[in-house]
């Protein structure tokens, strides 16, 4: 992909409107630009983007953070299209149980494509005051999701 085609994609992605441009993102300036940058990388934070873009935002190289967004969207992109859309699902945690707390027992909720195969472990977590509870609760978020 060329650098306007690479910027029209960030654009996309930021609900950066055409300006009556008719389709010509030429003028565009994230692949040399911090400050066009800088908010992209934000809201790929936002969107739980993870650690490389950080390492390459560190090195103050602007052409390595653009490559790694640009990355990161075609990624993004795959996987939010009606053929790769990932759901959460809730799952029993035993190891992670902490039996002396008030709501000693984890659940986790993962990452999982339109197949039900799991795909990666999500960051959120709940805890609950029974195992029950927690299955429970597990099968009734997995039913309506």
């Amino acid at each position: 992909m060329e650098t306007t085609e690479n910027n029209k994609l960030i654009a996309e992605f930021m609900d950066y409107p055409d300006l009556g441009t008719e389709g010509d993102f030429s003028y565009l300036k994230y692949h040399k630009s911090w400050d066009w940058l800088m908010p992209v990388i934000d809201k790929c934070y936002q969107e739980h983007m993870g650690k490389h873009i950080e390492e390459a935002v560190m090195t103050y190289e602007i052409r390595k953070a653009y490559q790694v967004v640009i990355e990161y969207l075609k990624e993004y992109n795959k996987q939010n299209s009606n053929d790769m859309k990932l759901f959460l699902k809730a799952h029993r945690c035993p190891s992670f149980d902490y039996p002396k707390d008030e709501l000693p027992y984890a659940v986790v909720f993962d990452w999982h494509d339109k197949d039900g195969y799991y795909q990666e472990q999500g960051d959120d977590w709940k805890y609950f005051k029974s195992d029950e509870e927690a299955n429970k609760f597990c099968k009734e978020y997995n039913k309506k999701n």
